[in-house]
């Protein structure tokens, strides 16, 4: 049996003109990505788990390199599951958590 990137060649063809509205949530927890179709059904989710720190009581940190490399997984996955390319997604839209923050440091990068 061949694997969804097996196909590839012939999904492209298939979903030549597909559109599809993506849709990523990074919450405390987690990141979901669900694909929807232009009648607003959904296509295809994925989510993974985000690590938590905990540098000291109280404090609740998430490693930003780790949610953007867990962004990236999710949102391929979802992909995959919906047998789709990236040029599918014609409208992309994301939720954060309201509380959350990155300090960047321009001398130490």
């Amino acid at each position: 049996m061949a694997s969804k990137r097996g196909d590839k060649n012939s999904k492209r063809s298939s979903s030549a003109g597909r559109k599809l509205i993506a849709s990523v949530d990074f919450g405390t927890t987690s990141v979901r990505c669900f694909l929807f179709d232009h009648q607003g059904r959904v296509r295809s989710s994925a989510a993974v788990k985000v690590n938590q720190i905990y540098p000291q009581q109280g404090w609740n940190e998430i490693d930003p390199e780790d949610v953007w490399t867990k962004f990236q997984s999710v949102f391929k996955l979802a992909l995959e599951n919906a047998d789709a390319d990236v040029s599918d997604v014609k409208v992309f839209g994301l939720s954060t958590q309201r509380g959350s923050f990155v300090t960047w440091d321009k001398r130490t990068g």
